[in-house]
């Protein structure tokens, strides 16, 4: 499993029509500690359809990805609703995680859509508004992200990857095993 394979369907006896459905769904709970804070929890299920990818003229399938994400926060208002403070714990789990591959076995060689076979992200976010007067008025927000794969390999150039053998030691492939790395434009500030 995670092993970046695009499914070609491009000639006629592998045409097939893709459709897919499933479920999402978000459920939580929340407490007033007064009337001036409240804490909560939620988890979420969350879903993607599959896709087709034809960046080089031969079709492949993108399976569908899911989530199940959980969330713990406070929101706050404060001085008379002059101060505003947020902030809230998150950690979500996907399974088939859509990404951007970058194909050495196309040519020119580019960038495929594909899926991992998993990544987490978790972190924490807050924000607040404060009023210093009427007129006046300051805000802000930061989050801290930590992306990575959980499970993601990737056949790729000879020098940039491990070989892999079967049981009998025969070299079947070269693969890049990404599990632990970060994703590409995940930023954790």
């Amino acid at each position: 499993t995670g092993i970046c394979q695009p499914t070609p369907f491009s000639s006629p006896q592998n045409l097939r029509v893709v459709r897919h459905g499933d479920w999402t769904a978000k459920g939580g709970v929340k407490y007033n500690l007064n009337d001036d804070i409240m804490s909560y929890f939620t988890v979420a299920r969350g879903y993607k359809g599959p896709t087709v990818n034809n960046v080089t003229g031969a079709a492949t399938l993108v399976e569908p990805e899911t989530n199940l994400a959980f969330e713990l926060g406070v929101k706050t208002r404060l001085f008379d609703d002059r101060l505003t403070l947020n902030a809230d714990l998150f950690k979500t789990h996907y399974t088939n995680f859509q990404t951007q591959t970058y194909d050495t076995k196309i040519t020119p060689f580019g960038f495929i859509l594909g899926n991992a076979g998993g990544m987490e992200s978790r972190g924490f976010e807050f924000d607040f508004t404060a009023s210093i007067t009427d007129e006046l008025t300051f805000s802000g927000n930061a989050a801290y992200v930590d992306s990575y794969f959980t499970d993601y390999q990737l056949f790729c150039n000879v020098g940039t990857c491990t070989r892999m053998n079967n049981s009998q030691g025969v070299f079947t492939a070269r693969l890049l095993d990404a599990k632990g790395m970060t994703p590409v434009n995940a930023p954790k500030f």
